[in-house]
This record gives structure tokens, C-alpha cells and sequence, in this order.
């Protein structure tokens, strides 16, 4: 499998007096310069973006912005053999929030994944847009993991991608140790994660590195791969689990832009 990872710097917070915000690094067109070389040239298979790839200037994306984006990402894939996963695109209307990603392939989106434990920059663009839910701390996976399964697993060519965004990540991994939080332990609320996945995905803008911890806190099945995408610092991991490892294929972090794996 030829993996394409856009190691990109998204955003950055701005310190304006008492006003803070946040400003993308690139502009959308030079994203989608990068996403458009990568397939032309390299013809990978999969290719995966960080977390916030597509904002606004200063804030969330409109509507309108959005349905452009994800349209001209269809084209981007029509007529190839390549799973596109951009990153996520982080969108604002009548007060609602939203950061997901996409899974979009031969020119059709296939499935979206929304974010749902907010943290990080979420609450500079829900500051825009409604109320902050800095305090959210809930990924969604909880008694019946099915439900979380159902809005994070999607099929593509007869394999099982399991795709969640940074904090989803985190506290699922939390939720699996027996932990209502960083800190305080409850064994009772101790969820085991089903194992669904032939490929599970993270994309972040700056996760915990969680491919380190045991495999029975990841939904990828024993041979599956495991992998993360990060803006800051911008870095890219493939692992497969293996018994009671997860066994590094391919690990970097550095300043390209644009990264190739043969795994």
C-alpha cells in the first residue's frame, strides 16, 4: 500500500490586544495544489491530511465554502484508484459547529466523520459561530460502542477504515483504561474496544501518540494497521498490530509537505 500523507502546518493562534483567533497557514488553493500533485504523481492509494486542513481565514468555513471544497476534493479523485481522507474541514452556520472529515473516492464522498469531543482550537471557531464546549470531554464511545462504531467505521473496497480526529482519539483510549478523565480512575466505566477495523485512522493537530499504548486500545484488528496524520509538529506514523504490539512500518516527522509510505 502507497500512503500520502500532507504534513502541513495548518493554522496558527493570533495575539491581537484581547483578541485571539486563528489563521490558516496556506491558502485553500495551495492545499488543493498539494492534494492535486500528490495523486497525479504519486498515484497513491490512500492519502490522508492533519486535522483544521481546510478553515477559514479567521474563523470556520460557510456553507458555501464548504460544498466548494468538497466538490472540487470529488474531482480530485475521479478516474483514480486513490482514497482521499483530507484532513478535516471546519464548518459554521446558525450558531451550530462542525469539524469532520470525509472519505471520498472515484469522485464521490463515501462517508463523513464528525468530531465530537471539542478541545485545542475548537473554541476559537466556535467562538464565532455559538457556544464554546471547551468542557466537553465526551467522545460518544460509552456503554454501547456500537453507536460509535456505526458513525466512525466506514467500507471502501472491501476494507474497514475506522477514522476518528484527535480528541475522539483520546478520550476513547481514556474510556478503555478505565478512566473518566486524565486522572481519576473508574474501573466501572471500563469499555473494551471491539475490534472492527482493517485500517483505523487519526487525524490531529496534535495527538498524544497513542499508537504507543497496548493494541486493545485501538479498533484495529490483530494484522490491521493503525495510523496517525499530525499538523504540530507536522508528523505521520503507520503501525500494525501485531499480538501484543503495535510494530512500526514507517514513522516521520520533519518539514516536507508532502510525504510517501510503501508500506
Amino acid at each position: 500500500m502507497k500512503i500520502a500523507f500532507l504534513q502541513c502546518r495548518t493554522i496558527k493562534a493570533i495575539e491581537d490586544g484581547d483578541r485571539r483567533y486563528l489563521q490558516r497557514l496556506r491558502d485553500t488553493e495551495l492545499k488543493m495544489g498539494l492534494i492535486r500533485g500528490c495523486i497525479e504523481e504519486a498515484r497513491p492509494d490512500l492519502v490522508i491530511g492533519p486535522e483544521y486542513l481546510f478553515t477559514g481565514e479567521t474563523s470556520s468555513l460557510g456553507q458555501e465554502e464548504r460544498r466548494k471544497i468538497v466538490g472540487d476534493l470529488e474531482k480530485l479523485t475521479q478516474d483514480t484508484q486513490t482514497i482521499l481522507i483530507p484532513g478535516s474541514l471546519v464548518t459554521g452556520k446558525d450558531k451550530k459547529f462542525s469539524n469532520s472529515t470525509f472519505v471520498i473516492r472515484d469522485g464521490k464522498v463515501v462517508g463523513e466523520v464528525k468530531k465530537r469531543a471539542y478541545s485545542g482550537y475548537d473554541h476559537y471557531y466556535m467562538g464565532h459561530v455559538g457556544p464554546c464546549y471547551m468542557n466537553d470531554r465526551r467522545s460518544g464511545f460509552g456503554p454501547n460502542p456500537e453507536h460509535y462504531v456505526k458513525r466512525h467505521l466506514i467500507e471502501v473496497d472491501g476494507k474497514k477504515f475506522l477514522i476518528e480526529i484527535c480528541a475522539d482519539h483520546a478520550y476513547t483510549v481514556l474510556r478503555s483504561e478505565g478512566r473518566d478523565s486524565l486522572y481519576r480512575r473508574n474501573r466501572k466505566n471500563t469499555v473494551p474496544i471491539p475490534k472492527v477495523a482493517d485500517i483505523q485512522i487519526v487525524i490531529s493537530q496534535e495527538v498524544d501518540h497513542h499508537f504507543e499504548d497496548c493494541p486493545e486500545h485501538l479498533f484495529a484488528k490483530p494484522g490491521g494497521l493503525y495510523i496517525e496524520s499530525n499538523s504540530y509538529p507536522p508528523s505521520s506514523f503507520v503501525g500494525r498490530v501485531n499480538g501484543q504490539r503495535v510494530n512500526t512500518l514507517f514513522s516521520s516527522e520533519g518539514k516536507e509537505e508532502v510525504l510517501v509510505a510503501n508500506i
